[in-house]
């Protein structure tokens, strides 16, 4: 079985495959989409780490460019209505922003995310990985709101499997690999949502 889990963030989007050997995560990285940071001799990583910026432009002629090329080309400069950012934050918002028109076609929260994810699942795809599971990242606060998002997502992207798992949960299972048999109060400080919360992991063999 080859698991991906995808951490959709507001501000950084995250993708990760369990190694088969080791049953360890290991983050991807895509060229075309990836921005790496060194975060040193830290124990999550023990070195760097591949972020995929959640950005979107809307280039001439409807091309759709995502990720570390927005961001280093300063793509939303020049045209902002072209550009897009916080779409995650406003997908589960109660108060939907205005759609914008682009060259004849309409571009929402949603449809901009949607554009966003068939990037990365067409990587993932490219990188000869063809998932047997693939696992999202929620957040708890506004957890069924994303989950009916996601399932519809799965649907129309024809993801295999799909499995949730909210992202307190996810951080505190990616410390568990070096810590068993701990209580973790995990901090998820993301772009749109703090989540606080306590978990005790398993211990090894349990």
């Amino acid at each position: 079985m080859t698991a991906i889990a995808i951490d959709f963030g507001t501000s950084n989007t995250v993708v990760s495959i369990l190694e088969p050997d080791t049953q360890t995560p290991k983050t991807l990285r895509f060229p075309s989409l990836s921005r790496v940071f060194n975060l040193g001799d830290t124990i999550a990583t023990g070195g760097d780490i591949a972020v995929i910026p959640s950005l979107v432009y809307v280039a001439t002629g409807r091309e759709i460019i995502v990720g570390e090329r927005v961001r280093s080309q300063r793509l939303g400069l020049s045209q902002p209505q072209r550009f897009f950012r916080a779409f995650k934050r406003d997908l589960a918002a109660d108060f939907q922003i205005p759609p914008r028109t682009i060259e004849e076609k309409i571009f929402d929260s949603h449809a901009v995310a949607i554009e966003f994810l068939t990037q990365i699942w067409q990587e993932i795809l490219a990188a000869n990985i063809e998932p047997s599971l693939v696992i999202f990242t929620v957040p708890v606060g506004t957890f069924e709101r994303y989950l009916d998002w996601f399932k519809d997502v799965a649907v129309e992207l024809k993801l295999p499997t799909v499995k949730f798992v909210d992202e307190s949960t996810a951080a505190a299972l990616g410390y568990a690999v070096q810590r068993p048999g701990s209580i973790v109060l995990v901090a998820d400080f993301g772009g749109g949502t703090l989540d606080l919360s306590l978990v005790r992991t398993s211990p090894l063999g349990a």
